[in-house]
């Protein structure tokens, strides 16, 4: 018999836990028990035996991985000073590693995280049409302002509202916000820039396009 057969049919003599658990120790462990003991039955009562020291390996294993990944993020966060974070035709931001800290513990990010979705909130939202999609001019202070504002008005909500969803949401509301009241919007033609009506985009059909 095949090992693979062999050890799915040993498998099959444990519960779903206890065959989680047996699974994890890898391919080659099971290789080698199987060298050492050539009957099922054996077999079987020795690893009924090791399960407890190897679930508790295991854990203990889980365990020192998580205290390594809260060593590395805390240090990574010690180290950091001002972020900038790099945003497609808008240009470059520069935020407080405090800021990014905040933001990060308001959603459980890393650092390096934090400074994705908050790329993300530029480069896909509002939803269908992105800032960086749309045709106008937005200068960094302008970007960091809608992100701040989306930050303080997320901090005020009740905690039961309280999500990623729910603040992509208020961030677009803040952008929705900010075309309506620049009046003429400054297209970006290649190099060179120029000024049209609001009619190019209209409030209300973005409106319509919020996530939430």
């Amino acid at each position: 018999m095949k090992k693979k057969q062999r050890i799915v049919r040993i498998l099959e003599r444990f519960n779903g836990e206890e065959r989680e658990i047996l699974e994890s120790i890898g391919t080659k462990k099971w290789y080698e028990l199987l060298e050492l003991e050539s009957q099922d039955e054996i077999l079987i009562e020795q690893l009924r035996d090791l399960l407890p020291v190897i679930k508790e390996k295991k854990q203990s294993e889980k365990e020192e991985e998580k205290e390594e990944e809260k060593e590395e993020e805390k240090e990574e966060i010690e180290t950091v000073e001002d972020v900038e974070i790099y945003i497609p035709r808008i240009g470059k931001l520069e935020i407080s590693k405090e800021i990014i800290q905040f933001f990060g513990d308001l959603f459980g990010f890393t650092i390096s995280e934090s400074v994705k979705k908050i790329v993300n909130l530029f480069v896909y939202y509002p939803k269908r049409s992105p800032l960086v999609s749309i045709k106008v001019y937005i200068d960094s202070s302008t970007a960091e302002d809608l992100f701040f504002t989306a930050v303080e008005e997320y901090v005020l909500l009740n905690d039961s509202s309280k999500n990623w969803s729910t603040f992509v949401g208020l961030f677009s509301q803040a952008v929705f916000q900010w075309l309506r009241s620049i009046g003429t919007k400054t297209i970006r033609h290649g190099k060179t820039f120029s000024h049209v009506t609001p009619g190019m985009v209209s409030y209300e059909q973005l409106r319509e396009k919020e996530l939430i």
